[in-house]
């Protein structure tokens, strides 16, 4: 068979099988060979009752006793199951898996692993076992009759996969040794062997074996890596590609070709800088020169430039604007929401008003006579900026001399829409920005054809609010201490993570909450707003702009607020329920507040039923000010693709490569990718042919939305 070839004609697999196989993304022989086990069990190991070991990672054969579900009505389903052999007894318990009290009945036999705990509450104590000793949420593997003892006899370590209905642990590992057999000793393996030797790697064939049928756990391990170094060659390979293409590229027109004949040279960009209340940061002159050099060159820029929250970003891409404007070229600003983009253009025509340039608006609610004024205006060079949101994307939105796109926030646009922007005028310059620090693995492994630039100093006098954890017996203290601040013209931020009451999650809802301090003594005499995404824009301002004015102290809001609110006299933040929000967010939210200058505090009020988990993910928050660090323990706790949500990022197609692991491998796929596209750029010479077709199958169909981040 041939890696492409449908799974529904393996021996053992059919229309049906193959229907439910889909389920897990595995439609080819390729996608099963190289479906990576989630863990292993090592039967080979196998340890009875009355000999676990509390804190170890163990396997045992048991017998199920009678399972206890309990939970339900908003409350996390627990099954209890106790656990017999011949030693003794123990326990098991799963959360969240209600379903398990149907599928692990009385008497059924089963091999489980995972970490054993000491257990305050046992289910059970036998004559001869331990009691109190209990499995956490441990994998399990249903036996059949003679299971047993085939397992016991022909003891080793089996792969763990994922699964779905209808698809169980032993059926998978039957067709992954049939896809095995299917292809024989036939893989191309892409990488020669002579960088294999040097870098101690195993052959491809020996390492997808190895993957699901390894002899050692150090085995496995190596395999994982090998496939893995694939996966990150192959990126690093396919953004050399990107990058060398750019460079062919030519920028229409290059700002020093072309000069605006209204300004000269640097006149707008000085005059701006000299009207500013505050001198640059050291990091916004360094990173400002950086672009100035970018916007001199025919390549088309392509930058990345990220900072912490407030560290004066937008400064710097008004100063790009600037420098694409006295080159005779119009700039487009897209940011991910109509508060933000109103914020923006109120900031830009506040700057750029007494220069004598022309900025614009355009929004989704922009009225049909405005939309088609603003797009004539455009057409014909009037408008110098504009600013917008996902409306800039529309196909009628046309410019007469698109120069440089700025994208605002840029993690919050996916790379087609970010492409479609960049369409409307060949090659322009393009400036990503992002207040979201991405962890250096990451922005390599996403980022990685992008020229990266860092603001990392705050300007002067500002101070990283105070974060607190705010336990629920405390939480009327902290209520009463925040009005008293209030009535002293202090503004406040009340952040919860849903607009209406779930019959499903028990949280407080944005609207609950603002009706109950209303009717609360403590806030007798403040005016409360309420601020949602399901408003109207208009609606939205005008709630926003009571704030400002200080004619309501207290807004209670969703994540609407999350990016480009600014308030200064905003000194104070509670979220609620910040268990439901990554940490990431999290620090966006924090950096609403302290906007001013002074003392700032941002409040998390914990639930009372908070988990260990979630309370070890909020202490990294009040014990970082940092949101760089903040990112990477973000990362380390749960993953690149709940960090930046896979689908909306563009994040490789990753089956194995682990970047919260495999920073090393990372590193070295980079040099080895340099050092082969210095000998052989476009991968020619018959040794590298096999690693063109295997970059070409990942990354063939993605390339051109590298340029776009």
């Amino acid at each position: 068979m041939n890696l492409d070839d449908p799974l529904q004609f393996l021996k053992g697999v059919g229309p049906e099988r193959a229907r439910r196989l889909e389920r897990l993304g595995l439609a080819t022989l390729r996608d099963l060979l190289w479906y990576p086990p989630k863990g292993y069990m090592d039967r080979s190991r196998v340890v009875p009752l009355d000999r676990l070991v509390p804190g170890a990672e163990q396997t045992a054969l048991v017998r199920a006793g009678n399972g206890r579900l309990s939970g339900g009505r908003g409350r996390m389903p627990v099954f209890e199951l106790p656990l017999r052999d011949e030693t003794g007894e123990a326990s098991a318990v799963w959360f969240g898996q209600a379903y398990l009290a149907r599928t692990l009945t009385l008497g059924a036999s089963l091999l489980v692993h995972g970490k054993v705990r000491l257990h305050a509450e046992p289910t059970g104590v036998g004559r001869r076992g331990r009691p109190g000793l209990q499995f956490q949420n441990p994998e399990y593997e249903l036996l059949g009759s003679g299971d047993a003892d085939e397992t016991l006899q022909g003891g080793r370590i089996v792969p763990l996969y994922g699964l779905t209905q209808g698809i169980t642990q032993k059926s998978l590992r039957v067709l992954v040794h049939a896809a095995l057999e299917a292809i024989g000793d036939g893989l191309v393996d892409p990488l020669p062997r002579e960088m294999r030797g040097r870098l101690l790697l195993p052959a491809l064939i020996d390492a997808i074996r190895a993957l699901h049928y390894p002899e050692t756990n150090e085995q496995a391990e190596l395999a994982r890596r090998r496939l893995a170094y694939d996966e990150l060659l192959a990126l690093q390979l396919a953004l050399g590609w990107v990058k060398r293409a750019r460079a062919a590229s030519t920028a229409a027109p290059p700002r020093r070709t072309e000069p605006n004949p209204r300004f000269r040279r640097d006149a707008l960009v000085a005059r701006f800088v000299e009207a500013l209340p505050y001198r640059l940061t050291g990091g916004q002159e360094r990173v400002w020169l950086e672009i100035r050099r970018d916007l001199d060159e025919s390549t088309p820029m392509n930058r990345l430039l990220q900072g912490d929250v407030g560290s004066g970003k937008t400064v710097v891409a008004a100063l790009a604007c600037l420098a694409a404007i006295e080159g005779g070229q119009q700039a487009a600003y897209l940011a991910p929401t109509e508060i933000l983009a109103e914020q923006q253009m109120q900031s830009l025509q506040r700057w750029f008003g007494p220069l004598g340039l022309k900025v614009g608006l355009l929004l989704g609610r922009t009225g049909t006579r405005e939309r088609a004024e603003l797009r004539s205006a455009l057409q014909r060079a009037e408008i110098d900026v504009v600013v917008g949101t996902h409306a800039l994307l529309e196909q009628e939105v046309e410019f007469a001399r698109l120069g440089l796109v700025v994208v605002d926030e840029q993690h919050r646009f996916g790379v087609l829409q970010r492409a479609r922007l960049r369409d409307k005028a060949g090659a322009p310059h393009c400036l990503v920005m992002s207040a979201t620090p991405i962890p250096r693995s990451l922005a390599m492994t996403l980022y990685g054809d992008l020229d990266l630039s860092l603001l990392d100093e705050m300007p002067p006098g500002r101070r990283p609010p105070e974060t607190r954890l705010v336990p629920p017996e405390k939480r009327r203290d902290m209520l009463r201490w925040m009005t008293a601040r209030a009535r002293r013209g202090e503004r406040i931020y009340i952040v919860c993570p849903l607009v209406e009451e779930s019959e499903l999650i028990d949280l407080k809802a944005a609207t609950e909450m603002a009706e109950e301090l209303r009717g609360d003594p403590l806030f007798r005499g403040l005016e409360i707003g309420l601020l949602h995404g399901r408003m109207a824009g208009d609606e939205k301002q005008a709630v926003l702009g009571r704030f400002r004015s200080g004619g309501t102290t207290v807004l209670v809001s969703t994540t609407v607020i999350e990016v480009g609110v600014d308030v200064p006299e905003a000194t104070i933040m509670v979220v609620e329920h910040p268990e439901r929000f990554g940490l990431a967010q999290l620090h966006q939210l924090r950096g609403r507040v302290g906007r001013g200058g002074g003392d700032s505090f941002f409040f998390l009020a914990l639930s009372a039923r908070i988990g260990r988990e979630s309370m070890e993910r909020l202490r990294v928050l009040k014990r970082e000010a940092s949101g760089f660090a903040v990112a990477e323990a973000d990362l380390r706790l749960r993953g690149p693709g709940e960090v930046l949500g896979t689908a909306q990022h563009g994040l490789p197609p990753f089956r194995i490569a682990d970047l919260t692991r495999d920073m090393e491998l990372l590193v070295r796929a980079q040099q080895e990718a340099a050092r082969i596209q210095e000998r052989d750029p476009a991968l020619e010479s018959p040794e590298h042919r096999p690693l063109r077709a295997w970059v070409h199958r990942l990354y063939a169909s993605r390339m051109p939305l590298f340029e776009v981040g």
